[in-house]
C-alpha cells in the first residue's frame, strides 16, 4: 500500500486534474520537477491519516473488490464516555469510508444507551458474545505462563508490598504455579473454581482479579506450595487449597484484619442510611431468591416499586431501602433489566425492575452459612450493644506479625457474635420474623457443622 504505484493509482483522479491543470507545465517540460509535486502531493494526502483511510478503503472496493474491516476492540473497558466517542467514531468510519467496524460495548452500557442518542440515529447489528467458563480461561492463562517460563532464566524481578525489589528463583515460580495448577483443577477443589464461577461470571476479567488477589495476598502460603511440588513423590496425588486459606486471602488480601470497604469480600449485616438493621440486606437478598426459586429465570424480575411496598409495610423507609438496593446492586448482588452491574453506578431510576445474580444467590445459599465468611465479618460489623461489644472484644484473638490468630480464639468470638445477633433478631417484629424467618436458624446448620469440625481437630 506504500507503493509509489498504488499510491498513484489510489490518487489517480486527482493527479489527473492536476496534470490538465497546475502541473501541465512542469509535466510536458520538468520531468524533475513534475516528480517532485507528486510526491509532495501523495506525502501530503498521507499525513491526513483518516481521509487516506477513506481513499485507501474506497481503492479496495473498487480496485481490489476487496471490503476493509475495522475491529475496535477492548472499548467496553473504559469509561461510558469514551465508549460513546468510540461508537459515534465506528459509524463515522463506516459511511465515509464504507468499510465494515466491529465495536465491543458493555452489554449494560448498550442496554442503557440504545434508545437514546447518539445510539438510536444509526442502525446496528447487534451480537451477544457469551462469556466463555472461567475455569477454561483460567486454566489456559496458567498453562501458557508455565509454557513461557524458562528455568534457564535463573530469576525474575518483582516488587513486594513494601516496594522492595526483590529476585525469584524462576524454578521456584514454575513450583509455586505447577501446585497451584493441579490443586486448585483437582476433583477434591472445586470449592475455589464454584466460587470464582458464581461470583465474577459473566465479568471474566473480574475473574482473574480476583484470582491476582489470592496470588499476591500476603495470608497465601506461596513457600508451602513450592515445598508440596518440590518434595512431592512422582503420581501422588495433590493436596486441595483449604477453602477457607482462599477466602481468608481474598478477603484481607496484605491486611491484617477485615475491611469491606477494601475486600472482595461484602458483609451482608452491615447497616445501611438512617438504620442500625443488621438484617435489611439479607431480608432484601431472600425475598428476591424465593420470586427465582418459585418463578424460573424466565419470571425472576421484580419492579422495585413492589419491593418497596412490601418493605415499607414492615416500616422501612424509601430512603434506606433505595441505599440498600443501591449498594447491592454496586456490588453486583442484585442485577436490574438494564443490566446496571456491568455500568457506573451513582444512583438507581425509580422505575426499575430488579432481580437476584449468580453472586447474590451464592452469598445466600452458601457463603454466608459459613464460619470462615463469618470470621471476616465480625471485625467489620458495628455492635450496637455494649455489653455485646466487651464480651466480643475481650475474646477477639489478635494478629501476629505473621498475620497468624488463635484459632480457638475465633471459634470463641464467633460464638459470642452469633449470641449478638441473635439478641438484635430478637428485638425484630414477630410480622418481620414470621414472614422472612430467623437469619441464625437459617446460617445455623452449616455454621455448627464448620466449628464442630474444627473443635474436632
Amino acid at each position: 500500500m506504500h507503493s509509489l504505484k498504488t499510491l498513484k493509482r489510489i490518487y489517480l483522479k486527482e493527479i489527473k486534474r492536476n496534470d490538465k491543470g497546475i502541473w501541465l507545465f512542469d509535466k510536458e517540460n520538468n520531468e524533475t520537477s513534475y516528480q517532485k509535486k507528486i510526491a509532495d502531493f501523495l506525502t501530503e494526502r498521507q499525513s491526513n491519516h483518516l481521509n487516506h483511510f477513506e481513499n485507501l478503503s474506497k481503492y479496495f472496493i473498487i480496485d481490489r473488490r476487496k471490503r476493509l474491516i475495522i475491529i475496535i476492540d477492548n472499548a467496553d473497558q473504559f469509561k461510558d464516555e469514551v465508549q460513546e466517542q468510540a461508537f459515534l467514531f465506528a459509524h463515522s468510519l463506516a459511511k465515509t469510508s464504507l468499510c465494515g467496524t466491529v465495536i465491543s460495548l458493555r452489554e449494560g452500557y448498550y442496554y442503557k444507551w440504545r434508545f437514546s442518542p447518539p445510539f438510536d440515529a444509526y442502525e446496528s447489528n447487534v451480537y451477544h458474545i457469551t462469556a466463555p467458563k472461567y475455569s477454561e480461561v483460567l486454566q489456559k492463562r496458567l498453562d501458557y505462563t508455565l509454557e513461557n517460563l524458562n528455568v534457564d532464566d535463573i530469576e525474575i524481578e518483582a516488587q513486594n508490598a513494601k516496594g522492595y525489589k526483590v529476585k525469584i528463583n524462576n524454578q521456584a515460580v514454575i513450583e509455586f504455579l505447577t501446585s497451584l495448577k493441579s490443586s486448585v483443577f483437582s476433583s477434591d477443589n472445586n470449592d475455589i473454581i464454584d466460587f470464582l464461577n458464581q461470583t465474577t461470571y459473566p465479568n471474566i476479567r473480574e475473574g482473574l482479579r480476583i484470582f491476582k488477589l489470592f496470588l499476591t495476598s500476603g495470608h497465601t502460603k506461596v513457600e508451602d506450595y513450592i515445598m508440596r511440588e518440590r518434595f512431592r513423590i512422582e503420581d501422588e496425588t495433590h493436596s486441595p487449597i483449604p477453602f477457607h486459606e482462599f477466602i481468608k486471602s481474598i478477603g484481607l488480601i496484605n491486611k491484617h484484619y477485615y475491611n469491606s470497604k477494601n475486600s472482595a469480600i461484602y458483609n451482608i449485616l452491615s447497616i445501611n442510611e438512617n438504620s442500625t438493621d443488621h438484617f435489611l440486606n439479607f431480608y432484601i437478598l431472600k425475598e428476591l431468591v424465593k420470586l427465582y426459586e418459585n418463578e424460573g429465570n424466565a419470571n425472576r424480575f421484580i419492579s422495585i416499586n413492589t419491593v418497596y411496598d412490601l418493605f415499607s409495610s414492615f416500616g422501612y423507609s424509601i430512603k434506606t431501602l433505595r441505599s440498600a438496593i443501591l449498594e447491592l446492586i454496586n456490588i453486583s448482588l442484585i442485577d436490574t433489566d438494564e443490566v446496571l452491574t456491568d455500568i457506573d453506578k451513582k444512583d438507581i431510576p425509580d422505575e426499575l425492575n430488579i432481580t437476584i445474580t449468580l453472586k447474590g444467590y451464592y452469598y445466600i445459599k452458601e457463603l454466608c452459612t459459613r464460619f470462615h465468611y463469618f470470621d471476616l465479618i465480625i471485625q467489620d460489623t458495628p455492635i450496637f450493644d455494649k455489653d455485646s461489644f466487651n464480651e466480643i472484644h475481650s475474646k477477639f484473638p489478635l494478629s501476629n506479625d505473621e498475620g497468624k490468630r488463635s484459632l480457638n480464639g475465633r471459634v470463641e468470638c464467633v460464638k459470642s457474635f452469633l449470641k449478638y445477633i441473635e439478641s438484635c433478631e430478637e428485638k425484630q417484629s414477630n410480622r418481620l420474623k414470621s414472614y422472612f424467618g430467623s437469619f441464625v436458624e437459617y446460617i445455623e446448620p452449616n455454621l455448627t457443622k464448620d466449628i464442630r469440625r474444627i473443635e474436632r481437630n
